[in-house]
């Protein structure tokens, strides 16, 4: 989880049916050096993602995004090129525990995509759990997170959540 609760960045706007081996083939995941998985994240979809994506974008998207094997090279895939969060009409499952367990934000709000284009400014807001669009001046409801997985978040993943829990 970022250390503040807002997230800001340019909206970059994706479909309904986002696979995992759409967001990082698994031809890529054999050798996953950071470079390789950087390089090659959404490639398939678009081939000037990674450079779009190391300005800060955050990804919004239709249903189902994150289906398919969902491994954690997708999420880490989405962190290494910066991407700042996932706002989705739907996630896959385990894609949304994938990234709460790595402290990437992945979250839903029903309705985004079709109220998006890519010149907007999106707030993401982990506090209030709304979504602003800043372009349009309209706010939406994030479907929240349970109190379990926001903890998870606020301490940057699983293994650090894990180790603060021992600690403490």
């Amino acid at each position: 989880m970022p250390e503040s609760p807002i997230i800001e960045g340019m909206v970059y706007p994706l479909g309904d049916y986002i696979n995992c081996d759409s967001i990082i083939p698994v031809r890529f995941c054999t050798r996953p050096s950071v470079d390789v998985i950087k390089d090659n994240c959404l490639t398939t979809i678009d081939t000037g993602f990674p450079i779009v994506a190391s300005k800060g974008v955050v990804i919004v998207a239709g249903r189902d995004f994150g289906r398919g094997s969902s491994n954690e090279n997708s999420v880490r895939a989405l962190q290494l090129c910066g991407v700042k969060a996932v706002v989705a009409d739907s996630l896959a499952r385990i894609f949304q525990r994938n990234a709460i367990n790595l402290g990437f934000v992945a979250v839903e709000c029903t309705h985004i995509r079709e109220s998006v284009d890519e010149s907007q400014s999106i707030k993401i807001d982990l506090q209030n759990w709304t979504v602003k669009l800043l372009t349009l001046k309209k706010s939406l409801r994030l479907r929240p997170v349970s109190v379990i997985e926001r903890e998870i978040l606020e301490c940057g993943g699983l293994i650090s959540y894990i180790k603060n829990k021992k600690m403490g």
